[in-house]
């Protein structure tokens, strides 16, 4: 059976997201104290938003499981998601794409604007290379000038180190990061073809509509 749906409209304009979607965005937006008289705005707004975005990109980027993200959080104590929205959030804390839209569910905006000093997060970039390598340069930039206790699991495909991703990288430390030989990397693990999955980022919704 077909889990429920609820459908956002504004004249002419209509979005769709499966029920649990919803009470998950309606329960982040009242735990932010937020006006609760604009909340279907706010989330119609911000679906839109995606939603727009779907139309020149495709799908939006792939979400570890659920399983994976228990593990870093019992084991690692990890709580916060680096690239995320609030359609496919796993942890109440965030970063995501669209600040202005996205805060009023837990986003802090921007990942390359974010900067922690201490505490263990999941960082699954979007995987074209400009942006894995903007990524590994911010993490290096963290954790150099951090003296406290400070963790990223950085979840990437396997990328090839060829001239293209070299004439993108600046520093050692993030060539460090991507060959495996950096200080900073405590530990890294390559999991085979077929021996591992995505979720769709694409999980609000029916697909192909």
């Amino acid at each position: 059976v077909e889990p429920p749906l609820v459908l956002l409209q504004w004249q002419d304009m209509r979005v769709s997201l499966w029920e649990s979607h919803y009470k998950r965005l309606v329960a982040a937006y009242e735990r932010g104290g937020h006006p609760r008289g604009l909340t279907m705005a706010r989330i119609f707004s911000m679906v839109v938003r995606y939603e727009t975005l779907t139309e020149v990109k495709s799908a939006y980027q792939a979400a570890l499981p659920a399983s994976v993200m228990e593990v870093l959080a019992e084991d690692f104590g990890c709580d916060f998601e680096c690239f995320a929205s609030p359609l496919n959030c796993y942890f109440e804390q965030y970063c995501s794409l669209f600040h202005d839209t996205d805060h009023y569910f837990g986003s802090e905006g921007s990942f390359f604007r974010f900067r922690p000093v201490t505490g263990s997060f999941e960082c699954n970039p979007p995987f074209d290379q400009q942006s894995i390598v903007a990524t590994y340069k911010h993490i290096c930039e963290l954790l150099l000038a951090s003296e406290l206790p400070l963790s990223f699991f950085v979840c990437i495909p396997k990328v090839d180190i060829g001239h293209n991703l070299k004439a993108l990288i600046d520093t050692e430390e993030v060539l460090g990061m991507l060959t495996g030989t950096s200080r900073l990397l405590r530990h890294r693990v390559v999991i085979p073809r077929h021996h591992h999955a995505y979720l769709m980022g694409l999980q609000h919704r029916k697909t192909g509509e």
